[in-house]
């Protein structure tokens, strides 16, 4: 078909410059113009439209407006306030665990949903943002536990990275003298997931309604850890000792989705923001203050999602 197209045009040419009385055409290459008009007019259109289409496409991809950002929630609350405030929004039914919601944002192209709960669904969620729908980013919002005394209920954390404490091969000895840290992957040593610099520099602008520090609000900046559990405030003591032993810091927060998410993008290439608002905390109830303070801890962090939206 393009080889084709190649020779017509260049027929063509060749016909504009006998036209012009530049070049004398042989006998034979101008019955094969005449013959071929129609075709040539054609296809020359068709390579036209082709070069100026190719050249959007360019323009689009590399202009701000032109990235398509991936949001993902493990909770409908999670994603509650972009139901509320993205538009246009279509509906697209991937299985019958996952559905992906698209629309915009300020003018911007925002690719949204609710994952489910834990690193499975939130790695399948993320694949398929990245690979079906051509995320050129995604930004993890949700509740998670805190981890440090001092914390409140609300309190915003943005994941300077993340890491998967779930994963755990200290007792794997491939060979001698080889070891591994709680949280490290076998072989290719990923153990920290890094916060994309760029998400995570326009997460530290967003401005935050007058509301939330007159609650006593706090932004905290920090590790974030996953795992496949649960943990009420028993088990939160815990795991802080744990993690500290096995050299994973003293991370602000404790969740089931991030590093699942964080470990897709980084095998893509995509740029990763994990943000949490704390739903309990080191003491009462983990339980009770999950129930009743996970909408307005989600809601806390819309703010800052609407402003990555806006400047990414």
């Amino acid at each position: 078909m393009s080889s084709v197209c190649g020779i017509l045009v260049a027929l063509a040419c060749l016909e504009l410059a006998e036209a012009s009385k530049k070049v004398p055409l042989p006998p034979v290459v101008d019955e094969a113009i005449k013959k071929n008009a129609s075709s040539i007019i054609l296809y020359v259109a068709i390579a036209v439209l082709s070069l100026s289409f190719l050249a959007l496409m360019t323009i689009f991809k590399s202009s701000p407006g032109g990235k398509v950002i991936g949001v993902m929630g493990a909770m409908p609350p999670e994603i509650a306030m972009l139901n509320k405030y993205v538009k246009n929004i279509k509906e697209v039914k991937v299985n019958d665990s996952l559905t992906i919601f698209t629309g915009t944002y300020a003018g911007k192209q925002v690719v949204y949903a609710c994952a489910g709960v834990g690193t499975v669904f939130a790695a399948t969620t993320a694949t398929t943002m990245i690979v079906k729908f051509n995320c050129s980013a995604i930004v993890f919002t949700g509740v998670a536990g805190g981890l440090k005394e001092g914390q409140q209920v609300g309190d915003i954390v943005l994941g300077v990275d993340c890491a998967n404490y779930d994963m755990d091969v200290t007792k794997f000895v491939p060979f001698p003298g080889c070891t591994f840290k709680l949280g490290q992957l076998p072989f290719i040593n990923w153990l920290e997931y890094p916060a994309d610099p760029s998400l995570l520099e326009i997460a530290r602008s967003a401005q935050l309604p007058a509301s939330f520090k007159q609650k006593g609000g706090t932004v905290r900046e920090g590790r974030i850890v996953t795992g496949s559990v649960f943990v009420d405030v028993p088990g939160k003591k815990a795991l802080v000792k744990k993690l500290k032993d096995a050299a994973l810091g003293e991370p602000e927060a404790v969740e089931m989705e991030c590093a699942g998410v964080a470990q897709v993008c980084r095998s893509f290439g995509t740029p990763f923001l994990g943000l949490r608002a704390l739903s309990d905390t080191m003491k009462g109830d983990a339980n009770a203050d999950f129930n009743a303070f996970t909408n307005e801890a989600a809601d806390n962090l819309w703010p800052i999602v609407a402003h990555v939206l806006e400047s990414y």
